[in-house]
């Protein structure tokens, strides 16, 4: 899972970089594939709660609307909902999540 996770922070970088480009030099919109990431195997089992699956539903509808219409306020909320899950399950990378945030 940590390995999906990184994936998933680097492709969030990317796009957070897309949409507060200068739209008239934009260069194409980055990949957004949705990563299935609460299939892997996480380091720490005991994460896999309902909790647990219930907030990656909400990443994966958050994940969707920013692939329909990539604005900061839907990046914003995407991050959010990273924000929120790893507040109580794995900790360690809320500051680089923290960092993608774009209009706080």
């Amino acid at each position: 899972m940590a390995a999906a996770m990184r994936a998933m922070a680097d492709q969030a970088e990317a796009m957070r970089a897309w949409i507060v480009s200068d739209s008239s030099n934009r260069p194409a919109r980055p990949a957004w594939a949705k990563m299935p990431f609460e299939a892997q195997r996480p380091t720490d089992t005991t994460v896999l709660v309902e909790e647990f699956f219930e907030k990656a539903h909400a990443y994966h509808e958050a994940h969707r609307l920013v692939g329909q219409q990539p604005t900061a306020q839907h990046f914003d909320a995407l991050v959010a909902r990273c924000i929120a899950c790893h507040q109580s399950h794995c900790p360690g990378p809320l500051k680089r999540i923290n960092r993608l945030m774009i209009g706080s």
